[in-house]
């Protein structure tokens, strides 16, 4: 049978004994309740064995399995080391039987055999391993046997040592580094498909990388993981393409979940490698100790190459902001007939750009859902980014456009058509945002917003059901509380200055929800005995809150942004939200110094 050919060994190696076989097991295999121990490197895997019946019927003695794909495999054994069952049965059956089986020759105590593919990937025989017999045989079992026994000193220094390699790829891989990298617009927007080899990940250097936020697919539950994946040698005959990579796996688990089998995940995570892409994944075990330093290495490598990708997107995207494209024209301007349709009142340009938000919004507002119920809120990487910022330059001027025509119908159309991006915006308004200090709601449902400015605090009104806000010269006497203790100056140029403006509330208590508001611009609903209810994501942290005097269901947020958001409480949460809350954006006044005015969006 044609052999493979493989260099000799530099030289000549020390035969395995009995001693060194009975050490490796004693390594692998410290408890005798557990009779197996696999692992792999390169395209060479192993399975060490316990003296025992699985129960499938199978024999396995004291020894150990070594296989280099489609080129070589070796066993050896101890002789004399069949199993013995107590009992009756099949499983008696089967421990007599082994040891009724003639064993080969042994050397130096030990059962050494090896046989040899042929071209096409095929065993061959069995045959007695021996250097003068089969000198390429024996230079290649001399390699791995070698790299075996490197595997599990290894092994053992990291349990001595107490698992440094492990602590190491713990504090590396968290639930949160996970879920930001999976929810990066790169992975939700371009490569979101692991069923098409084009969208399925993409290669940074010498690695690939691939993710999916998770959810349900073909009838079950997937959980959001992150692939990383790297050349494994090559294919040989009989092999799918592409079948010579190998991948590490790590999914994120749901909250409550129970740990993974296994001795190597992270908690919240489960880790699972394999050789080939055609081999079933496996729980990556703690003995597996070049795999935990090279998991790590590959992760901060991957996440620092992500990370730097998405920066560089952000930066896109804020110069697409910057950009003087304008926006698409309205198809008729106002005022509009009754019956009018948006097709026939904004054009197919704005409807087309409409879709395209739409559809970014929802994908977003997914997203990142999704890294909400993997608690990923605690993290405090970048949030992930939102497609719409490609669009938003276009958008921002055709709201502008629409106030300055001063038609309440065409704004309405506009808004519900383009819901607020506050992610694509969060840049620009942490530079030039005007912080909505202060709040009071009014007897004719009307709204008083006190901002902040450079020359000081500055009153607007927003009438009721409007779509306009102007500068609230009658202010005076009034504090946002409805007392006294603000002192109106008037410059007669703007809006009064308010010198001293008492700051509303930063929680309220509403349809027995405890409703606050947190630093990264994200209203929280908790319940009566503390169990968070919902979330929702307006943008800039939230300074004040003020529920509606004459209407529970209508709430005023302001934050340091400079954004004043009316929300009113719906029947459920709607998809193109980033939010869980029923509470649906009804106006946003945009407080920003570079623009001419407020404007309500």
């Amino acid at each position: 049978m044609p052999q493979p050919t493989v260099p000799p060994a530099s030289s000549p190696p020390r035969p395995p004994d009995a001693a060194q076989l009975r050490r490796l097991l004693q390594l692998a295999l410290p408890d005798k309740g557990h009779g197996k121990a696999a692992g792999w490197w390169q395209q060479t895997d192993f399975l060490l064995t316990r003296s025992h019946v699985d129960a499938d019927g199978d024999v396995f003695l004291d020894g150990v399995f070594l296989s280099i794909w489609k080129r070589w495999d070796f066993w050896l054994a101890l002789p004399g080391s069949a199993p013995r069952a107590p009992d009756e049965g099949w499983l008696a059956r089967a421990s007599a039987w082994a040891r009724s089986v003639r064993m080969p020759a042994a050397a130096q105590g030990v059962v050494r055999q090896y046989r040899a593919c042929d071209p096409h990937g095929e065993p061959g025989a069995w045959q007695l391993l021996d250097a003068a017999r089969a000198p390429a045989a024996w230079a290649a079992f001399s390699r791995a046997w070698e790299a075996l026994l490197a595997y599990w000193d290894a092994a053992e220094d990291e349990r001595r040592q107490g698992r440094p390699a492990r602590a190491a790829l713990h504090a590396a891989l968290q639930p949160t580094h996970i879920a930001a990298l999976v929810a990066l617009p790169l992975f939700t927007e371009q490569y979101n498909d692991w069923s098409d080899p084009d969208r399925a990940g993409l290669w940074l250097g010498d690695v690939w990388a691939g993710a999916h936020a998770g959810g349900v697919q073909g009838g079950a539950r997937h959980p959001a993981a992150l692939k990383l994946s790297w050349r494994n040698g090559q294919e040989m005959p009989g092999d799918p393409e592409d079948d010579a990579h190998a991948s590490y796996q790590i999914e994120v688990l749901p909250p409550g979940a129970p740990p993974p089998a296994g001795t190597a995940h992270p908690p919240g995570l489960a880790v699972s490698y394999r050789q080939r892409q055609g081999d079933a994944r496996q729980p990556l075990p703690a003995h597996a100790v070049a795999h935990l330093r090279r998991l790590a290495q590959l992760f901060l490598q991957v996440q620092a190459a992500l990370l730097a990708l998405d920066a560089r997107a952000r930066r896109q995207d804020d110069e697409v902001l910057l950009d003087r494209t304008p926006a698409p024209a309205l198809a008729r301007l106002p005022p509009y007939a009754a019956p009018q349709s948006d097709a026939e009142a904004l054009g197919a340009g704005v409807l087309a750009l409409s879709h395209a938000w739409q559809d970014a919004a929802r994908a977003h507002a997914a997203a990142l859902r999704a890294r909400w119920e993997t608690d990923a809120a605690s993290d405090t990487s970048a949030p992930a980014r939102d497609a719409r910022a490609r669009q938003a330059g276009a958008v921002l001027r055709l709201m502008r456009q629409a106030q300055q025509l001063g038609d309440a119908g065409l704004s309405e159309r506009l808004h519900h058509r383009f819901a607020f991006a506050p992610t694509v915006f969060a840049a620009h308004a942490a530079q030039h945002g005007q912080a909505v200090a202060a709040l009071a709601w009014q007897p004719d449902g009307g709204l008083r917003a006190w901002v902040r400015a450079p020359q000081g605090p500055r009153c607007w009104q927003l009438p009721a059901g409007g779509w306009q806000v102007w500068p609230d010269g009658a202010a005076s006497g009034h504090s946002p509380g409805g007392a006294g203790g603000l002192v109106p100056a008037h410059d007669g140029a703007g809006p009064a200055i308010l010198s001293t403006p008492e700051p509303s509330p930063a929680r309220v208590w509403l349809h027995g929800v405890d409703i606050g508001g947190d630093v990264n611009g994200d209203l929280h609903g908790v319940s009566e005995d503390g169990a968070p209810l919902w979330r929702h994501h307006l943008g800039g942290a939230i300074v004040c809150l003020r529920p509606a005097p004459h209407d529970s269901d209508l709430l005023a947020v302001g934050t340091a942004a400079g954004y004043l958001v009316l929300l009113r409480k719906g029947a459920a949460p709607l998809a193109h939200q980033p939010a869980t809350s029923r509470w649906h954006e009804l106006r946003r006044v945009l407080f920003w110094d570079d623009l001419p005015a407020p404007l309500v969006w």
